[in-house]
């Protein structure tokens, strides 16, 4: 918290105050200084990039970020077993058919409104057997939106996906696929980004709503932010997001001393920030 500040407030001072409080209602009045209201966004392509996973460097780690916005980006993770080899083994490269993976894949021409849900992209986990000494517990999930309208704006926020791979011991808390199998979990650790963008003087953020099997947003069943998986298989899901006016992140509270006085008197004012 910052310093009480006291400050005096003069007579004089005050009849200034009151005339430029009088300017800037005539002034808003005139709509010189309303905010342009964004009734549609228009996004030419969603994309998600992979980055951060942790806590420590997961077993044979692989990443597949292409720069191309129309295909899915991997991230890859654990040894499969080799028949070849007869035993478990770390492909060169990023492989979601023997690895236990996450794919994002993003959409293509979205047009909304702020604040209404829109399907931002699809999420797949294969959820493949493997061996790791180091999980993968958690990884960034960048997005990117860029926009056709307003025209040439990209907007880039991170988030944190976390990803529980449960032990096959027949202790399932997500539930059991069959024998031995546990269900896996995904979900979001933080669903309002970090990052913002401004557009018609206002800025905005992107929040996830969450997981959802069908494509069309269902307000009745609407999106939840949990997605299980089930063991040795892929399964998919859509993520809906909205655009929501970023929260003020500053308060300030102002207090008098006296409350009340006559003309002439001298009232403190103390300003916490």
């Amino acid at each position: 918290m910052s310093p009480r500040r006291s400050i005096t407030v003069t007579p004089s001072a005050l009849r200034i105050a009151r005339i430029a409080l009088a300017l800037m209602w005539v002034i808003l009045g005139s709509g010189v200084l309303t905010p342009v209201t964004v009734s549609a966004l228009t996004v030419s392509r969603s994309d998600g990039s992979w980055s951060d996973a942790g806590p420590d460097t997961p077993t044979c780690l692989r990443y597949i970020n292409s720069p191309s916005t129309y295909d899915e980006n991997i991230v890859a993770y654990g040894r499969y077993w080799s028949p070849l080899y007869y035993d478990w083994y770390c492909p060169g490269t990023a492989n979601p058919n023997l690895q236990s993976a996450l794919g994002f894949l993003g959409q293509s021409s979205l047009t909304f409104s702020p604040s209404q849900p829109f399907l931002l992209g699809g999420i797949t986990h294969y959820n493949n057997v493997i061996d790791a000494s180091s999980p993968l517990q958690h990884v960034q999930l960048t997005i990117d939106l860029r926009f056709r309208d307003p025209l040439d704006l990209t907007a880039s926020f991170p988030f944190t996906l976390r990803l529980d791979d449960t032990a096959d011991d027949g202790d399932c808390e997500y539930g059991m696929t069959t024998g031995q199998n546990c269900n896996d979990r995904v979900w979001f650790e933080d669903t309002v980004s970090n990052q913002s963008f401004r557009i018609g003087g206002t800025d905005y953020v992107l929040e996830i709503l969450g997981f959802q099997a069908s494509a069309t947003y269902n307000p009745n069943n609407p999106p939840v932010n949990t997605f299980n998986t089930r063991e040795d298989h892929h399964d998919s899901a859509n993520i809906f997001a909205r655009m929501i006016p970023a929260e003020p992140g500053i308060a300030v509270d102002k207090t008098a001393s006296p409350t009340s006085g006559l003309i002439g008197d001298t009232i403190v004012y103390t300003y916490d920030v």
